[in-house]
């Protein structure tokens, strides 16, 4: 990504990470799925994720599990 500071690239590289874990119902809350991808600051992360995707993770994983047909 042109104009990107590599720290920002990588950035932009694990919130992607998050959003497709939370997307596949890989994590059971969005505090696993950030940890899992090395955001140890919640509420940094929360900020990061909302500027780059227009939307809360609690929403995208909130999606995620109404997509999903329910197992007994």
């Amino acid at each position: 990504m042109v104009g990107t500071s590599p720290v920002g690239y990588l950035r932009t590289l694990r919130l992607n990470a998050v959003r497709r874990t939370l997307h596949a119902g890989d994590a059971a809350t969005v505090q696993d799925a950030a940890a899992r991808h090395g955001f140890w600051s919640l509420s940094q992360f929360g900020s990061d994720y909302r500027q780059q995707f227009a939307e809360r993770p609690s929403q995208t994983l909130a999606r995620s599990r109404e997509a999903r047909p329910a197992t007994r």
